[in-house]
């Protein structure tokens, strides 16, 4: 329950979108949904609440952002974002697991390497596929 649960939390945080001009990626609440389930959920059922998420919307059901369903969604420009989901989700659960929620420092540290992940990977997933520029992806 508790992996559906985050899932659908993802789902309705998706929904949560500003867009931003001239970027196809606009900023939504996904990411407080991942590192969270991360957080609460521990390394491996995190990691499983973002994979089902990915899966509802890989099946057509309008979970991402604006309503949106399907595998083509998982490959265009938000693609990279979407992919990282379960392994931050699940970075910060084993760092949680190792830890990290002991102390108010640990905890931002582990929070900070958990959403750099998802940016780096949407960065990278921008520049190297969609060609594009560096300087139009970190506006």
């Amino acid at each position: 329950m508790y992996i559906l649960g985050f899932s659908l939390l993802s789902a309705i945080l998706a929904q949560l979108r500003i867009p931003l001009p001239n970027s196809p990626v606009p900023i939504t609440g996904q990411t407080l949904s991942v590192l969270l389930a991360g957080a609460v959920l521990g390394a491996r059922r995190g990691f499983a609440s973002q994979a089902t998420y990915l899966a509802l919307g890989a099946m057509g059901m309008p979970v991402f952002a604006g309503g949106i369903g399907g595998f083509p969604h998982l490959l265009g420009p938000t693609g990279g974002y979407l992919w990282s989901f379960p392994i931050a989700a699940g970075v910060l659960g084993w760092l949680m697991e190792c830890g990290a929620g002991r102390a108010v420092w640990k905890l931002a540290l582990a929070l900070f390497v958990s959403d750099f992940l998802i940016l780096a990977s949407g960065t990278a997933w921008l520049v190297i596929l969609y060609q594009a520029p560096l300087s139009v992806v970190l506006q």
